[in-house]
């Protein structure tokens, strides 16, 4: 039953045409190739049916430089993937979506941006050298505009907004 609520929550955040309609769970602690290398554990890592890695993360304080351990998790989704001979052309994509119950990005043109995506590419030209990689943050903080937008009409909502919300009651104290 908990799956069928994973794939719509992947889905509202992914936002692609095409669905995922299957994922399994797997270990949250991702090999590590030697005693020496910093090994991590993601809150769900998550495989889709065709093979791409989600990780999903839940911080409720912001702790232990934060930007850097998302391009760490994400990054290691990507090189877990490896092993001798592979095609990079056969690299699965890695998403990591992460919620933060603080403010993250300050800045006053992102007051009311809850879901930020990042990917590689070149920021002078705006060009996106690969989707192999993405990275959402999700600010749970910044939900006043989509609170508006429920009063007037829950049904008015996306899926992601609707997750969104329903995560921020989740994780307050108060409810």
């Amino acid at each position: 039953e908990s799956k069928i609520a994973l794939i719509n929550f992947i889905n509202s955040f992914l936002e692609t045409k095409e669905k995922i309609i299957d994922v399994v769970v797997i270990n949250n602690e991702p090999a590590v190739d030697s005693e020496l290398e910093k090994s991590s554990r993601m809150d769900v890592n998550a495989r889709t049916a065709n093979g791409d890695h989600i990780n999903i993360e839940v911080q409720l304080k912001n702790v232990d430089d934060m930007a850097n351990r998302a391009v760490f998790y994400a990054s290691k989704m990507l090189t877990n993937q490896s092993s001798k001979g592979i095609s990079y052309a056969n690299l699965n994509k890695a998403t990591s979506i992460n919620i933060y119950n603080f403010t993250f990005f300050k800045e006053e043109r992102l007051a009311d941006v809850y879901d930020t995506c990042f990917s590689y590419g070149d920021i002078e030209h705006q060009l996106e050298l690969s989707e192999i990689v993405k990275i959402h943050i999700i600010e749970l903080t910044k939900l006043h505009k989509i609170l508006e937008k429920a009063e007037g009409n829950i049904d008015s909502l996306t899926d992601k907004e609707a997750w969104t919300i329903f995560l921020a009651y989740a994780a307050s104290e108060d409810y």
